[in-house]
C-alpha cells in the first residue's frame, strides 16, 4: 500500500468532502435576537398586560437571567474556538 505524500503545504490529496467551521454572525445575531425577544416580551406582558406597573423587579429577572447565560454561553464558545485555533 502506497502512503500519501504531502505537498508543500503539508495537505494531502484525497477525494471528498474538506470541512471547514465557520461561523455566521448574522446567525448568531438572529439566534441572540430570537432568545431575547421572548424575554423583552415576557417584561412587556409582566408590566402592561397583567397590570404589574410598579413590580419592575420580578419582570427583569427571566431577562437578566438568560442575558447572563448567553454571556456565559458564548464566552465558553469563543474560548473553546480560540483554543482549537492555537492547536
Amino acid at each position: 500500500m502506497k502512503k500519501n505524500q504531502l505537498d508543500k503545504t503539508g495537505r494531502s490529496y484525497f477525494w471528498g468532502l474538506y470541512a471547514r467551521e465557520e461561523i455566521s454572525a448574522l446567525r448568531v445575531l438572529v439566534y441572540n435576537v430570537v432568545v431575547l425577544t421572548l424575554t423583552l416580551g415576557f417584561f412587556f406582558l409582566w408590566q402592561f398586560v397583567l397590570g404589574n406597573k410598579l413590580d419592575l423587579q420580578n419582570a427583569a429577572v427571566p431577562m437578566s437571567l438568560v442575558i447572563g447565560i448567553l454571556a456565559l454561553f458564548w464566552m465558553l464558545v469563543y474560548q473553546d474556538s480560540a483554543a482549537a485555533r492555537k492547536t
